[in-house]
């Protein structure tokens, strides 16, 4: 997470496209990637534009681990209470209703 300013200026995007993902001013924002002091929050919400190429990467590998553990609990014949297994994904992926 260091280099996150230098990544923004050398991505597609323009930086107001950033701006406007985190809701920030313009002069917080340059002082934000001056510092490289984007908060974990921040970060997570740009860094699929960011790195493209990796989030993909990184979904694929999450899908098709989550599909294998599927496919043996399922040969296995073990169930989970689907309640529980909803909030563990909750949770797993920062994802609170």
């Amino acid at each position: 997470m260091s280099n996150v300013g230098e990544t923004i200026k050398k991505s597609p995007f323009k930086t107001s496209f950033f701006m406007n993902k985190l809701n920030i001013k313009p002069s917080f924002f340059y002082k934000k990637m001056r510092n490289n002091s984007f908060t974990i929050t921040e970060f997570k919400t740009i860094a699929p534009y960011l790195y493209e190429n990796e989030q993909k990467k990184h979904e694929k590998e999450v899908i098709n681990n989550l599909l294998r553990i599927s496919k043996e609990e399922m040969n296995g014949n073990q169930t989970r209470d689907f309640a529980l297994l909803l909030e563990e994904a909750k949770n797993l992926y920062d994802l609170q209703s």
